[in-house]
């Protein structure tokens, strides 16, 4: 496990401790380095997908924006959530239930 992975799940742990759900957006902006948009991507698809299957339940993705984030983070969150809806996608069309 990277630095970064261990730094960026720090942060998705401490934004659900103030009540927040974790978002691209809100990682990149309480974080005290450069962290790359891929990178958070990722880290914050495998956090969530452990934190389901911890608690049983589905995380919702955050629908209002906060009124302190800026544009440019809710693009990157729009993005982020677009990119996971396509690998959601892409895998229930290859693998299909019945």
């Amino acid at each position: 496990m990277s630095n970064n992975t261990q730094y960026i799940e720090q942060l998705c742990r401490e934004l659900r401790s103030d009540g927040k759900t974790p978002s691209v957006g809100l990682v990149r902006s309480r974080a005290t380095k450069k962290l790359a948009v891929r990178e958070v991507i990722e880290v914050l698809k495998h956090w969530k997908d452990n934190l389901q299957s911890q608690d049983g339940i589905q995380t919702t993705p955050e629908i209002n924006p906060s009124p302190s984030q800026s544009l440019e983070e809710r693009v990157e969150q729009l993005e982020a959530e677009v990119f996971e809806l396509k690998n959601q996608l892409k895998s229930l069309l290859n693998n299909p239930r019945g």
